[in-house]
């Protein structure tokens, strides 16, 4: 079993020996791609390093495996396995703090970053904002996209101050859901930033 040499990306070492760009700054069709190429590629273990909910661990992979597989493997059912193309947004987590589809990463190309799920928002005795604002405004039916899109929110509440309700539609687009028109969910993302606004509590993540 190798070792996945260092990212590049991480190490801040500019044109390293991979070269590879970080996964979050590629688009879905490009990461799809890369899988397809990988994934023929068998019998190549490799050792990887991961902190997953704030908790570090060392995970043997193979070449072709997606970022999506291993943290359902690890237990962290939250990430929803959907379109599995890079298109619905059901298995978004938060990489290094951006949102990303876990669907459209290699576990090996995530190699030392910092992997959020939902399973590191809040508790079961105290929600995290996003949540909490989620489940007062009944933005959701079935529930199979809520991880998802909670993490996006999450995402948006920790970079931005500040956005109109059609600056959130938009950067919420990539995030599919069957059952609503949306606009529960908008709604509610929406009065997060009103409430920060008003000062009314800090909904950025503790």
């Amino acid at each position: 079993m190798d070792t996945y040499p260092p990212s590049p990306w991480l190490s801040g070492e500019p044109g390293g020996e991979r070269a590879f760009p970080h996964p979050c700054t590629l688009s879905p069709r490009c990461l799809c791609d890369i899988i397809k190429h990988t994934s023929k590629q068998e019998g190549m273990g490799v050792k990887i390093r991961l902190t997953i909910n704030g908790t570090p661990g060392e995970f043997d992979v193979e070449p072709g495996m997606i970022l999506l597989d291993l943290l359902r493997a690890s237990g962290f059912k939250s990430v929803k396995k959907g379109c599995d193309g890079a298109s619905c947004g059901s298995c978004t987590v938060l990489m290094d703090g951006r949102a990303v589809l876990s669907c459209g990463i290699l576990a090996a190309h995530a190699n030392g970053c910092a992997i959020q799920t939902l399973e590191g928002l809040g508790s079961d005795l105290q929600l995290d904002p996003v949540q909490k604002a989620f489940l007062d405004g009944n933005a959701f039916q079935c529930g199979f996209c809520a991880p998802g899109l909670i993490m996006s929110t999450r995402e948006l509440l920790d970079r931005y101050d500040s956005l109109s309700r059609e600056q959130i539609r938009k950067h919420l687009s990539g995030n599919l859901c069957r059952c609503t028109g949306y606009e529960a969910q908008i709604s509610a993302v929406e009065k997060l930033f009103e409430q920060r606004k008003g000062g009314v509590q800090d909904v950025r993540e503790p």
